[in-house]
């Protein structure tokens, strides 16, 4: 676990969750999507790009050489009322599939924490 800020992290590869339905970028990606001259953003405003953050739903965006990481993936983690560690694991199994079908070596993810998650 390595504690470092998403526009400085080191990798081929930057898995990131996204909630379904949600209009806005959580805090975290806003200061990303700065850097990135508001490319996130608009990748989820576009219609035809038909990302919508459903649950195990990705989307591979390149970075263009403004963040150290080379790509982004949006994981979609499906509704919030909805979300659980089950939904969580299940998106992160989509998203690893992707990066080993890619041949990523160097993969970081931001996981989303929440209160109502339990583990054993």
């Amino acid at each position: 676990v390595v504690n470092t800020k998403l526009t400085e992290q080191k990798a081929d590869v930057l898995a990131l969750g996204l909630f379904q339905s949600e209009k806005s970028l959580p805090l975290q990606m806003a200061a990303l999507d700065l850097v990135l001259d508001g490319f996130l953003q608009t990748c989820l405003n576009e219609k035809n790009i038909y990302f919508e953050a459903k649950s195990g739903q990705i989307l591979l965006l390149p970075t263009y050489g403004k963040l150290s990481a080379k790509f982004i993936l949006l994981v979609g983690l499906g509704k919030r009322e909805q979300y659980n560690a089950t939904t969580l694991r299940r998106s992160y199994a989509q998203a690893t599939r992707e990066c080993l079908k890619q041949k990523f070596k160097n993969v970081a993810s931001l996981l989303f924490y929440d209160d109502s998650l339990t583990c054993c």
